[in-house]
């Protein structure tokens, strides 16, 4: 099955289903030296795990590969420019059930437990893009599943057009 996902903005009602969107709005305090957002999300982590992901441009924007974690949510913040994710519900079984979210530099996306996801993609204007990652400690190693969409005969591209 071939998937072409438009992008959406991660402030729509559409990233609902697969996670919850952490974007500012209106400060609660502000002043000459900065801006505060109190408690923009409550997350339930526990011990918490931070890592970073360096992404390249390599002008390809087939999706190859997802992985999920079945027992913790993942937030991804985008640190050097703006990323896109392409994400699956934990049960997909057609095209409406993927998606490819904008997520802009000083917001976040916090993916629901069981969303299939995999490392964001660079916009083609970029050569490279990096991002923090928060979830719950152990992660990485005790609760990821992973699997190759050409072995699902999926075939899965972020659409520019």
């Amino acid at each position: 099955m071939d998937i072409n996902l438009k992008i959406q903005d991660i402030a729509s009602e559409n990233f609902s289903r697969f996670g919850k969107a952490i974007i500012p709005g209106t400060p609660d305090f502000s002043n000459d030296d900065f801006d505060w957002h109190e408690c923009l999300a409550v997350l339930g982590f526990g011990m918490t795990e931070a890592g970073l992901v360096r992404v390249r441009n390599r002008g390809d924007y087939h999706q190859k590969t997802l992985e999920r974690h079945l027992k913790t949510k993942e937030v991804i913040i985008p640190v050097s420019n703006d990323i896109i994710l392409v994400l699956a519900l934990n049960d997909a079984e057609n095209e409406n059930d993927y998606a490819a979210f904008l997520v802009p530099c000083g917001s976040a996306a916090a993916i629901h437990e069981g969303v299939w996801h995999q490392a964001p993609m660079c916009l083609p204007e970029n050569t490279e893009s990096a991002a923090f990652i928060l979830y719950t400690e152990g992660t990485g190693k005790k609760d990821k599943e992973m699997f190759t969409l050409c072995q699902r005969n999926l075939h899965v591209t972020v659409d520019f057009i």
